[in-house]
């Protein structure tokens, strides 16, 4: 109980735990820099364009719809190449009767990469953020954990130098006892003496 008290109210261990947080947290972000995300847009166009002609099967105006869904997967890589692959939905509706099917569905599929050419060549120039994140979160753990032995190290003394206060205490009011003892039984004997 002693120790953990002491763990819990040291400002240095409490110094030590946060430090080893905070370099989790940007450890945690620079491995983030290489997690595949998806991204998703939408969108809806429309097109009122007058009737020139009445093949167009209508009165007043040729309506054309456009519905649109983009999502998209992207990823980082280690050297640095950035890879997507986009996929594109879209729906179209007229009312024309020129059209020869009011309604068209689309599909497309892509991949995209994209390569830095001269950094590829510097060695690890991506990850040495990662790199870098990584050291700083162990040296952080090790100096945490040196701090945590430290301060318990420094408690058992505080407490060893305690108890043998304590027993050195103890010693020294026995000692007293004792001593009050053979006064008190020394001076019964005097006393018994001289009566």
């Amino acid at each position: 109980a002693a120790v953990r008290a002491t763990l819990k109210n040291n400002f240095d261990v409490q110094l030590s735990a946060s430090t080893v947080e905070e370099r989790d947290a940007a450890y945690t972000k620079a491995l983030g820099a290489y997690d595949v995300t998806l991204s998703i847009n939408g969108s809806r166009d429309r097109s009122e364009t007058p009737s020139a002609s009445s093949l167009d099967g209508v009165t007043t105006a040729v309506v054309t719809d456009n519905w649109s869904l983009k999502p998209t997967l992207s990823t980082k890589t280690k050297v640095g190449t950035e890879l997507s692959m986009p996929y594109t939905y879209t729906i179209t509706e007229t009312n024309s009767s020129y059209a020869t099917i009011p309604e068209s569905h689309n599909n497309s599929w892509g991949l995209k990469a994209t390569q830095p050419l001269l950094r590829v060549f510097t060695g690890g120039y991506f990850t040495k953020d990662l790199a870098r994140s990584e050291l700083d979160l162990q040296s952080a753990r090790a100096k945490y954990g040196h701090q945590l032995i430290t301060s318990c190290e420094k408690t058992a003394e505080l407490f060893l130098d305690a108890v043998r206060d304590q027993s050195s205490l103890d010693v020294k009011i026995k000692s007293v006892t004792m001593l009050r003892q053979t006064l008190e039984a020394a001076e019964a004997k005097q006393r018994m003496g001289k009566a």
